[in-house]
């Protein structure tokens, strides 16, 4: 404007720009503070002290679509830890409708005691006397023929329990099996994303050099190069996105299967 070449509303129109730029950079710069406060909690490190990630955010070096189809969905679930506690907690149930049922069945039970007693017959046990040894024997058979339909009760107990714990199993392998599968599918959509995105900011690289290009021939003025670089810098921060969201979903991917994925975190407090 004071050199002439640019009128008022082009500079409401920057201004205006501007001006709707700055609550995106406060909600930034608000979600990286707290994205770094929970990563201190999940740590377990003093929220004062200052982090750094040491694994720098960067596109894949292969987005070619990784093969799934050799990982069996049913067999994802028996990788999973609360899989093999859930099936424990099943194999116990059905021990326990065992023991419940072993309640209707005769009991029989032998003892055996074999004792020795030594009696002086002499004061101060001055002398010699016999040991006299006994032995006795018993055999006993229970048969439970009443016990006020308490066994019954105990052995529909124990098969409500074990029925209960095969449905939370059956739950839980289909919520395992359903994430892994949510899990593969948002890792392609990010994949696919980060490869669109990629040929968005080389679109919009060129775009921003033709306008710088044609602004130093006088054909474009200050505000159109300023447009297509915030266009540049939007297309690039959506590429950082797709790659996080792409980093997240292949973290999803890798506990769903079990594996606890690989994060390298510096602490750089001095």
């Amino acid at each position: 404007l004071r050199a002439g070449t640019a009128s008022e509303l082009d500079v409401l129109r920057a201004e205006v720009a501007a001006e709707n730029l700055r609550p995106q950079l406060i909600d930034a710069r608000n979600a990286a503070e707290v994205a770094v406060l929970d990563l201190k909690r999940l740590v377990d490190l003093p929220l004062a002290d200052p982090v750094r990630l040491s694994t720098p955010l960067v596109a894949p070096v292969e987005l070619a679509q990784r093969s799934n189809a050799d990982i069996d969905p049913t067999l994802v679930a028996g990788q999973r830890a609360s899989i093999a506690a859930a099936e424990r907690q099943v194999a116990i149930r059905e021990r326990s409708v065992d023991i419940a049922r072993g309640a209707f069945l005769p009991s029989a039970s032998l003892q055996v005691n074999y004792g020795a007693q030594n009696q002086p017959g002499t004061t101060f046990g001055v002398g010699q006397s016999p040991w006299r040894r006994d032995v006795s024997a018993s055999i006993g058979v229970q048969v439970p023929i009443f016990s006020g339909f308490q066994r019954s009760a105990e052995l529909q107990q124990a098969r409500i329990e074990l029925t209960r714990a095969q449905l939370q199993l059956g739950q839980l392998r289909e919520g395992v099996q359903l994430q892994y599968q949510q899990a593969t599918g948002e890792r392609d959509r990010a994949r696919a994303s980060i490869a669109a995105r990629q040929r968005t900011v080389s679109q919009a690289q060129r775009v921003h050099d033709l306008t710088v290009l044609r602004a130093q021939q006088g054909l474009a003025t200050p505000l159109e190069v300023a447009d297509a670089r915030l266009s540049l810098l939007q297309a690039r921060t959506n590429v950082a996105q797709a790659i996080a969201d792409y980093q997240l979903a292949d973290a999803n991917v890798e506990r769903a299967l079990g594996h606890a994925p690989t994060v390298s975190l510096t602490n750089s407090r001095r």
